[in-house]
């Protein structure tokens, strides 16, 4: 698969008080990363709203629970916020996109 970029993946552990833990490191993958701004767009009352929802897009090409997991990019933390995860067309995964800010 065509990649651009390695990025750390971390898991914010949440403890049984609803506090979070240390970071957990999940790795550093290989990726298809977009640093482009993303939106979203809505019409409302017959006008066109842009609304951001992310600082970038990354192409993940192993399946990974992103839950409550965060980005280093050159050592710059970024949230993940949107996941979408697919398959071939025999039901087996294919490829993880998110966005991130």
């Amino acid at each position: 698969m065509k990649t651009n970029a390695i990025i750390a993946i971390y898991n914010l552990q949440k403890e049984w008080d609803g506090s979070v833990g240390d970071p957990v490191p999940l790795g550093n993958y290989e990726v298809w990363l977009e640093n482009d701004t993303q939106y979203s767009y809505d019409v409302i009352d017959g006008q066109k709203i842009r609304t951001k929802i992310g600082d970038g897009f990354v192409i993940l090409w192993e399946e990974i629970d992103l839950v409550d997991c965060y980005i280093l990019i050159d050592d710059s933390r970024y949230d993940i916020t949107d996941i979408a995860s697919f398959t071939d067309a025999r039901k087996k995964f294919h490829h993880m996109e998110f966005i991130y800010k």
